[in-house]
């Protein structure tokens, strides 16, 4: 269940996390179980973290991930899980989940979000609002894109849960009355205990765009973190 969610400005909810691990433990105790799920070596949960799950961070070589250890698993890939999955078998639920601009990148989140609920009783999880996604830029060569041209999902929260919609190019011809002063309102954040519920749709195929922009628009207009 979310139990508390924001939409702010980009990395500024970092504060929640924060809050809610001191409410929970006491850190020089180290008397917990906190993963990171997609963070890299230098990760701002810091010497929070016990454990760390990143495609990209050797185990072997990992000095600075602040002494975390490391489960190199493509989040992507159920399988992969194993190896976290055999570590909670042996040594119980994580306490805490992180998982912070990571869901947007992967191909299939749907994995990574039901693994997340699967290994941890509570979390945190950030990504790109939809208003950073959709805003229109130009760039240098007169290209217009919507947000950041590398992601391939778009997120929001509708009654309270996570709803995911696949990004396309398409996106970035339709007017969905955003603009750059939207950046103030460019990432949504929530923490959530137990479970979250989460949503993909259309995860295996790409919208119809003879439907125009209407269908689509319909996706973003209702939801829990709204201007």
């Amino acid at each position: 269940m979310i139990i508390n969610k924001n939409l702010s400005k980009m990395n500024t909810n970092h504060h929640l996390a924060f809050k809610y691990l001191e409410s929970k433990f006491n850190k020089e105790d180290k008397n917990y179980r906190v993963i990171d799920i997609g963070g890299g070596e230098n990760s701002w949960i810091g010497d929070w973290a016990t454990h760390l799950v990143d495609k990209f961070v050797d185990p072997k070589n990992s000095s600075k991930s602040f002494g975390a250890q490391v489960f190199k698993v493509d989040i992507d890939d159920t399988k992969e899980w194993d190896l976290v999955l055999e570590d909670v078998e042996k040594n119980g639920l994580f306490d805490f989940a992180i998982c912070s601009h990571t869901l947007e990148d992967v191909n299939n989140p749907q994995v990574a979000c039901r693994m997340i609920n699967q290994i941890a009783k509570s979390g945190y999880i950030s990504m790109p609002s939809k208003y950073a996604e959709l805003t229109i830029f130009e760039g240098k060569s007169g290209l217009r894109y919507g947000g950041y041209h590398h992601h391939r999902w778009i997120y929001q929260i509708r009654n309270n849960v996570l709803i995911g919609v696949p990004k396309m190019n398409f996106h970035d011809n339709v007017d969905f009355s955003f603009n750059q002063s939207a950046g103030v309102h460019s990432e949504i954040a929530f923490l959530w205990e137990d479970n979250f519920d989460y949503e993909f749709l259309y995860p295996h195929q790409m919208l119809d765009n003879r439907d125009g922009p209407n269908r689509i628009a319909e996706l973003f207009e209702d939801d829990d973190l709204i201007l």
